[in-house]
């Protein structure tokens, strides 16, 4: 085989690959209950997304998920838009946008909490905590009608511990795919 017909048969070659990692992971997809006919947007509100740990890995995640699961939609609100870290395969917008959203939002600290708190928006309201002022200072403002989602095993002990609200999950370095079934579960168990 010539080195032209060999470069097309792997350019063939992956995307079929392609193709059919896209239909195994619809076809995983509808099997953890998320059909492209119920889909909903997940909103995430930041403080910024520059240079920062939590939005590498908030960006980060949010690409690998988008790009192998059908069915929810990730929508990033930011309070400061400049110097994003990381391109971004969902759409980024500015925090004033978020009385729009339709959808489930997760607050990443007590300011932006304070912003989701008194919106009437259409979907539950979530605070992933994932240091430990957010950690210390949560229980003060929590009430009913925010859930909440630790980073880790020993953020949720102690959340407990000083709230006596159980967390709906823990979700290590905003796993979006982890914190979508989480919530997911949560809406189809009421």
């Amino acid at each position: 085989m010539s080195k032209k017909n060999k470069n097309k048969f792997n350019q063939k070659k992956a995307i079929k690959a392609r193709i059919e990692s896209k239909n195994r992971s619809f076809e995983e997809s509808i099997s953890n209950g998320i059909h492209p006919e119920n889909r909903w947007c997940l909103g995430v509100l930041v403080s910024h997304l520059h240079a920062s740990e939590q939005a590498f890995y908030l960006i980060r995640s949010a690409n690998d998920f988008l790009s192998k699961c059908v069915g929810v939609d990730i929508i990033l609100y930011a309070e400061n838009l400049s110097n994003i870290c990381v391109p971004s395969l969902c759409p980024v917008m500015p925090m004033e946008s978020i009385s729009f959203h339709d959808g489930p939002i997760i607050a990443t600290n007590l300011g932006s909490l304070t912003e989701i708190y008194n919106l009437n928006i259409a979907g539950p309201k979530y605070l992933y905590i994932m240091d430990p002022q957010t950690l210390m200072d949560a229980g003060n403002i929590l009430s009913d009608k925010i859930r909440v989602i630790t980073a880790s095993q020993d953020y949720a002990k102690i959340f407990k511990a000083r709230t006596g609200i159980k967390p709906i999950g823990v979700v290590p370095h905003f796993n979006i795919e982890k914190m979508v079934q989480n919530i997911g579960s949560e809406i189809l168990n009421g």
